[in-house]
Formats: C-alpha cells, sequence, structure tokens
C-alpha cells in the first residue's frame, strides 16, 4: 500500500464509531416483505455532494450486463462507507425487491459473525460458523430469483482476502456469483481494488463546495457567508476529507 494511503487509513478507524451517531435504529426503513436486509447503519441525513460517484454506482448496479463487482476505493476517511451506505438506500428505493447484506471487514471475527447472521435472515438453520461463508456463497450463488448487494465495508486486508491465513482459505474464494447479485467492497487498498473488481470507483477528497455544505450541514447553519474564509482555513487543516470534517463539527456543537 503506498505510504500516503497507509496513513490516511489510520484516520480510517474512527469512521465506524461516527457512524453509531444514526443508527439508533439499524435499517429501520428497509423492510420490504419480498426480500432481506442486513444493514448496521441508518441512512445519513447529514450526506452531501458525491452526485457524480452515486449516479456511477447506480448505473452498474442496475446495468443487466454490468460488472458483479465494484471496489469504492480512496484514502481513509474520504466518504467510501457513507458512499456505500447511501447507495444501497436509493437502490431499495429505486427497486425495493433487492436484498441487501452489509459484512464489516474489520476483522475476521466480525466477518466470521456477519455471515452467520446472514444464515440467520436468509432462515438456514443450523448452522456451524466455519461453514457459514460457504452456506452463504451456495444459497446466493444458487438463488437465480433473488436480487443482492453484498457489501464489503473496510475490505483493507490484502492476505486476508487473497491469500488467507493459518490455513484457512481466501476470503475471495467465498464470493457467489449470479446475474442478479452484485458484491460492493469499500477499500483503502488501492492495489487489493484491483485484485478484487474488474471495476473501480476511487473517490477523492470534497472539493470546496461541497465540504462547506457538510460544514454547513453537521454544523445545522443555514449558512457560513460571513465566515466563508475561516471555514475554508479549517476545510483546509482537515484535508476536505469528510469524516475529519464531521468529527470537527461534532466537536464543535459540543462545546
Amino acid at each position: 500500500m503506498d505510504l500516503e494511503w497507509q496513513a490516511a487509513a489510520a484516520g480510517a478507524s474512527g469512521a465506524k464509531a461516527f457512524l453509531g451517531y444514526w443508527s439508533s435504529n439499524p435499517g429501520e426503513d428497509l423492510k420490504p416483505k419480498d426480500s432481506h436486509r442486513m444493514v448496521p447503519f441508518d441512512r445519513n441525513p447529514q450526506f452531501v455532494g458525491r452526485q457524480d460517484e452515486i449516479a456511477e454506482l447506480e448505473k452498474l448496479v442496475f446495468e443487466t450486463e454490468g460488472p458483479r463487482k465494484i471496489a469504492i476505493s480512496g484514502l481513509g476517511g474520504v466518504g467510501k462507507t457513507h458512499i456505500a451506505l447511501e447507495l444501497i438506500y436509493r437502490v431499495r428505493k429505486r427497486d425495493s425487491g433487492y436484498s441487501i447484506f452489509w459484512i464489516p471487514c474489520t476483522s475476521p471475527e466480525n466477518i466470521e459473525q456477519s455471515y452467520l447472521s446472514i444464515t440467520q435472515v436468509l432462515g438456514m438453520q443450523d448452522v456451524e460458523p466455519a461453514e457459514a461463508k460457504e452456506q452463504v456463497k451456495t444459497y446466493l450463488g444458487h438463488k437465480s430469483d433473488l436480487k443482492w448487494l453484498l457489501i464489503f465495508d473496510n475490505a483493507d486486508d490484502m492476505d486476508m482476502w487473497i491469500d488467507g491465513g493459518n490455513g484457512a482459505p481466501a476470503l475471495k474464494d467465498f464470493m457467489p456469483r449470479t446475474e442478479q447479485g452484485r458484491i460492493i467492497f469499500t477499500t483503502c487498498n488501492k492495489k487489493l481494488a484491483v485484485k478484487l473488481a474488474p471495476c473501480q470507483i476511487l473517490v477523492s477528497e470534497v472539493d470546496e463546495e461541497t465540504g462547506m455544505k457538510m460544514l454547513e450541514k453537521s454544523l445545522s447553519l443555514e449558512g457560513l457567508s460571513e465566515e466563508r474564509d475561516t471555514a475554508i482555513d479549517l476545510l483546509t487543516q482537515l484535508a476536505f476529507l469528510p469524516l475529519a470534517i464531521m468529527q470537527a463539527a461534532a466537536f464543535i456543537k459540543g462545546e
């Protein structure tokens, strides 16, 4: 991994805790009767910008001959998780028949528990933890009438995904494939993104106007025109990274 990416990735560790700000009722408005869902976060009401990235992702998801695997890559804290989260809510609004499964990849234990939870959501009985990944792969791979999105958030560990470890198979070997399914990875590892998916969406820092809107919305202010120079100085210090902007706003509001 490039040193710049490696350094920036450290800032992403707080993203999941910060997302908890919106997750008092996980996935509450994703409840269609004819599909399944396992989403740990509510929709972010303060999401702004990223319209080009979201539009491209939506197009890829709904294209009949579109890529089955898509990687959202970028520096730690740039907003990859929020983009994926916004995407799944837009997909479900457009077609409520989609099943959504979200897997946090921060540790092997979290991945294993998520797969086991998916088996329960799908109604499988008495699945052993060691068998859960293969069972989910088989189920989703053979359910031709089920439209689904599988989100692997923070897929950053090359060894875990490509080489395996301690005699365990690599995670890439458990990816289901059907015409109706799509797999989306968020990662700050550019090299891994290329190995995992034929299609990559590169996410960069937000521009000045988007950063201003994000700061205004996070601070619950109508406008910062009178303090624009000060706000731009702050955004520059925060490197225009969405996570840093939201954390700074939360700190300011708490003062």
